[in-house]
């Protein structure tokens, strides 16, 4: 029997990563398990050269039944953070960090992380 996990990545994803490691401290933080991000993580980036950080469920905290991602948690200057998601009801604390895309549906046209590499260029060089 076989154990395994089957990904399927936003198209982009790779190359979103890759451009982004140039500029950017790469952390992911995912509302899984953090053995769950590893695992995702370890097969996005199999050479450790992109990401720097994986968080899970874990580093989240629970407020009125909701799990929210507290990007105080990442020991960064939170002016410096900037955060991608599809929902900003998991950053509530910081919402001016977001940018939110839409969710990944199976689209195999999808440009949202493309689309975003230009802007995320030119704001790294803002700071």
């Amino acid at each position: 029997m076989g154990v395994g996990v089957e990904m399927y990545k936003r198209p982009g994803l790779s190359t979103f990563l890759n451009r982004m490691a140039r500029h950017y401290e790469i952390c992911i933080f995912g509302m899984g398990e953090q053995h769950g991000i590893h695992e995702v993580c370890e097969a996005l980036d199999p050479q450790q050269q992109m990401i720097a950080g994986r968080f899970g469920r874990e580093s989240t905290l629970l407020k009125d039944g909701k799990y929210i991602k507290d990007l105080s948690y990442l020991n960064r200057p939170i002016k410096e953070i900037v955060y991608v998601d599809f929902d900003d009801d998991t950053v509530s604390f910081h919402k001016d960090n977001a940018i939110i895309i839409p969710k990944f549906e199976g689209d195999r046209d999808d440009r949202a992380l493309i689309d975003l590499i230009p802007f995320l260029e030119r704001k790294y060089f803002c700071f």
